[in-house]
């Protein structure tokens, strides 16, 4: 965990994670994506779950914060482990949790690993991207001979291309363990595993030194774009590090604690690298706290408040060219009016006008996009809003 949560926040936690999977929520919930929407019909069916006398109102209200970034980190995870699950639909899937309110990954794929829920050759292969080598090899006895010729044959291809990230983690497990056991498979190890928001979780780092977690953390955050890869790279070192992996990559760091629940911790670490960040980066966070937190409606943070001791700490050679911007005045728009929840919301949807989620999906593949392009050509680039067709009369 990032840190330690107060009392408070554990109570709140428990609460709303057994709110969660009710059975009347869990179907209500199954109809829309309730992190990204901003209606709140769903709040009032979860305060009468919860009795006068048993909870007082402002522990409710808290409880009810949490369940949008808690339905975020069940959708992130299930979209992360897709490759994993197969065929299994809705069927449950057993999530543990930590008590800030994140997923524990590790205690959930051993038991998908465990059980009978996966296939035995997902379980194969989510056991080759979380467990010890040696680890692996029980459930790979388990394998029929038709599935370990799929893998096999895996192996025999000349490039791994066509190969999923988790498929390659297999090969590498098989070449070490099947083909090659005597072989210096740590320095294998290292150079060719694939590290991702799933394999940095697993069993596989915690055997490494600092120095080599070190090396598959920049190698992790130069070629990935998930918020959790920045998360996990940070939750691999130990808390006096932090600040050294933070300046290995200030924006995709920097960006991870957006996510719930090192918000608090943001503009800490934004303090230690706003001279490190360039323009492209400081409008790429400014759209991601806006259309992405505020305009979702998202309450587990103060993000209003957020962008207010934000903007300040934008270079004054940056925040000239950003004031020009559309994404700024509408920020400055809801920070002067103390906005909570923003009024006619259909004005602020600059990357998509079908609705908030679709909003907030395009403003998060436009991000990434924009940053890719200024990171392979930083001298050229130019940065151009990308709400050009929002004009000047939407702070009016």
């Amino acid at each position: 965990m990032l840190f330690v949560p107060s009392l408070e926040i554990i109570a709140a936690v428990k609460i709303a994670l057994a709110l969660y999977n009710d059975c009347e929520i869990q179907q209500m919930f199954k109809e829309t994506d309730l992190w990204l929407t901003s209606e709140e019909e769903w709040k009032s069916i979860i305060r009468k779950k919860m009795p006068d006398h048993l909870i007082p109102k402002i522990i409710k209200e808290k409880i009810i914060r949490l369940m949008k970034p808690i339905d975020y980190e069940v959708q992130m995870w299930k979209k992360q482990h897709e490759t994993f699950m197969g065929e299994i639909g809705d069927r449950k899937i057993q999530f543990h949790w930590k008590p800030d309110g994140t997923i524990d990954r590790l205690k959930t794929a051993n038991t998908l690993i465990q059980s009978d829920i996966l296939k035995i050759e997902d379980r194969v292969r989510l056991a080759c991207n979380y467990w010890h080598n040696e680890s692996v090899i029980p459930i790979w006895n388990q394998l029929l001979g038709k599935h370990r010729k799929h893998f096999f044959l895996m192996c025999m291809r000349r490039t791994s291309d066509l190969l999923s990230a988790s498929d390659r983690n297999v090969i590498q497990w098989i070449r070490r363990n099947i083909f090659e056991r005597k072989k210096n498979s740590r320095k294998f190890k290292l150079i060719y595993f694939n590290w991702d928001c799933v394999s940095l979780q697993g069993l596989l780092p915690q055997n490494l030194t600092s120095e080599e977690r070190l090396q598959i953390i920049r190698h992790t955050l130069k070629r990935e774009d998930e918020l959790h890869d920045g998360r996990f790279c940070v939750l691999l070192m130990a808390a006096d590090q932090r600040i050294n992996i933070l300046k290995l990559n200030p924006y995709k760091v920097l960006r991870s604690f957006l996510l719930w629940p090192g918000q608090c911790l943001f503009i800490q670490m934004a303090n230690h690298v706003r001279h490190d960040l360039s323009k492209i980066h400081f409008v790429c966070l400014l759209h991601t706290i806006f259309c992405q937190k505020i305009v979702p409606n998202f309450q587990d943070f103060e993000y209003v408040e957020l962008l207010k001791e934000f903007l300040p700490l934008i270079p004054n050679d940056i925040i000239k060219d950003v004031e020009e911007l559309v994404i700024y005045k509408l920020i400055k728009l809801a920070v002067d009016s103390r906005f909570s929840v923003l009024p006619e919301l259909k004005r602020y949807l600059l990357h998509s006008e079908l609705d908030v989620a679709d909003n907030a999906k395009m403003c998060n593949e436009q991000m990434i996009e924009d940053v890719a392009f200024w990171e392979e050509d930083q001298s050229d680039f130019s940065y151009t809003d990308s709400s050009e067709h929002y004009s000047d009369s939407s702070e009016d």
